[in-house]
């Protein structure tokens, strides 16, 4: 026992500990397609903004990197697109840290 170097044990143990959680989190956002909320949903110019495609987003949480897939509506009045879940996870287009914006939530909550 004491050739084993604990701290780097625990160090490589936590690492991939959190690569399955991340891994496992991004199976359960990408699984849920709740986001599509049908063929248009209202835009914040006032016209009706259209589904385009799901689309992918990389960001950071607490336990790594993660790659969300989203559904995607486009206005074509006002030539903004926007993705519902974005929203409701508390990330605007430009965002890519949920974990420091404090209030998302996971899909389906």
């Amino acid at each position: 026992m004491e050739d084993i170097d604990f701290e780097a044990l625990e160090t490589a143990l936590r690492r991939r500990a959190l690569q399955l959680a991340a891994r496992l989190l991004e199976q359960q956002f990408n699984r849920d397609h709740s986001d599509y909320q049908g063929s248009s949903l209202p835009c914040a110019c006032g016209r009706r903004a259209r589904y385009v495609e799901r689309r992918w987003k990389s960001f950071h949480s607490v336990v790594g990197e993660l790659k969300l897939e989203r559904a995607y509506y486009y206005c074509w009045e006002c030539e903004q697109g926007f993705c519902p879940r974005d929203r409701a996870m508390g990330m605007d287009a430009t965002s890519h840290d949920w974990h420091r914006r404090g209030h998302g939530q996971l899909p389906g909550r």
